[in-house]
């Protein structure tokens, strides 16, 4: 089963999260963020995660 990496593709966070998988070997799948969708946090399936959303 491989990790879900969640991000934008430019981030520096997100690089360095996608190295360490790399390093460790460890299968991953990323799937990256619309920047644009300013609101998508709002939405389902976000909210079903978020049991406290901002």
């Amino acid at each position: 089963m491989a990790i879900k990496v969640h991000g934008l593709p430019m981030s520096s966070c997100v690089a360095r999260v996608l190295l360490c998988l790399s390093e460790m070997a460890l299968p991953y799948k990323f799937v990256p963020l619309d920047a644009a969708a300013a609101a998508a946090h709002k939405h389902q399936p976000y909210l079903s995660l978020n049991v406290s959303p901002l």
